[in-house]
């Protein structure tokens, strides 16, 4: 950015990790329509599972799906794929594609997390059910 835009310590030698500076979130822009978030004590973002927030922000990969000559395109070397035709063509870049991918396999791991949490919810339900007296 070529100058200050947020005030940071310094990294440690022994481990090269620094120390939390900011006590609140801030949203800063970046140059060429980017975006940073400082997230202060938070660890990590992950997603909320929601296919169509994905499908909103690749239009341009979805829109040249629906083109495909299957509807289970994967986008890979099937013939007849609008999208990789476009990837060879130069009007798509790869990297959409790659994101995209990306994008839906962590959102599948989010998914089979939830569902793993869940099921290990219900058995706990169910122990906690007393049995008959006799």
């Amino acid at each position: 950015m070529g100058h200050e835009v947020q005030r940071t310590a310094e990294v440690r030698e022994d481990d090269q990790r620094g120390r939390h500076t900011t006590v609140a979130a801030e949203l800063i822009a970046l140059p060429g329509d980017a975006w940073l978030l400082d997230t202060p004590g938070l660890r990590a973002v992950t997603l909320w599972t929601s296919s169509d927030g994905i499908e909103r922000a690749f239009p341009d990969v979805f829109g040249l799906a629906g083109s495909c000559k299957f509807r289970d395109c994967k986008h890979l070397d099937e013939p007849g794929c609008a999208v990789t035709v476009a990837i060879a063509a130069g009007t798509l870049p790869a990297v959409r594609l790659e994101s995209m991918r990306r994008l839906v396999a962590e959102e599948l791991n989010v998914e089979e997390e939830q569902t793993e949490r869940e099921r290990q919810e219900d058995r706990r339900g169910f122990r906690k059910i007393p049995k008959p007296q006799e």
